[in-house]
């Protein structure tokens, strides 16, 4: 997804500010799919207040929705530690 998101934003500026957009909205739906999807999407282009939204979603009755979370949420901690470090 962060490959796809980035030739997308070279060849088309402004494309990850326009899928983040659609991923909060679309992680509000109550489309399974849809909710994966904007977790995916918001691991890559979202900012930390966008991660308080995937938050509660730990708690979900979705398993597969679950898991998404808990993998957004530790990449980004990961993520931020080895950008820091």
């Amino acid at each position: 997804m962060r490959e796809f998101i980035a030739e997308r934003e070279a060849s088309s500026p402004g494309f990850s500010d326009s899928a983040r957009a659609v991923a909060l909205k679309a992680i509000q739906f109550p489309d399974v799919v849809m909710i994966r999807t904007a977790i995916q999407v918001l691991c890559v282009v979202g900012t930390d207040d966008d991660m308080k939204i995937i938050q509660p979603l730990l708690e979900h009755t979705v398993q597969e929705i679950k898991v998404d979370a808990q993998c957004c949420l530790f990449e980004r901690r990961v993520r931020r530690a080895s950008d820091a470090g």
